[in-house]
């Protein structure tokens, strides 16, 4: 067995970690330090899912991608916390949907954030030259 293949056995993508982020400088605590949240990577299957459901056919059979359905799609389910399917916290603000909760608790630039920070744990953002510089130390 290669040394790849003895690696990716004994890292499944379904094991992985989460990781905590700083996503604002507008949120913080009472001290005034940054709070993380806490995140968690994407499968293919999900992430294939989500492409899906924000591309819609529009006039004339042209494509149209809904990058703002795309973020918040990967920012509610992969977003352990805050939890923006917490049923609770959804009723609390008078929301009737994740979505909703989401825009009405996050700027849009929060969300982008939040969800670069999932694309970069999910392994989207990894630039190839500074893996090999990696791998040569």
């Amino acid at each position: 067995m290669s040394k790849l293949v003895e690696f990716l056995h004994a890292n499944p993508i379904d094991e992985l970690a989460t990781e905590q982020v700083i996503f604002s400088a507008r949120i913080k605590d009472k001290g005034g330090q940054p709070i993380k949240a806490t995140i968690r990577p994407m499968t293919s299957l999900a992430y294939n899912s989500y492409q899906k459901q924000a591309t819609k056919i529009g006039k004339k059979g042209k494509l149209d991608f809904d990058n703002d359905l795309y973020q918040s799609l990967i920012v509610i389910n992969h977003t352990e916390d805050p939890n923006f399917k917490d049923i609770k916290a959804i009723e609390a603000l008078g929301c009737h949907s994740p979505e909703q909760y989401l825009n009405r608790v996050l700027l849009p630039g929060e969300v982008a954030e939040l969800s670069k920070a999932i694309l970069d744990l999910s392994g989207f953002n990894d630039d190839l030259e500074d893996l090999k510089d990696r791998a040569k130390n």
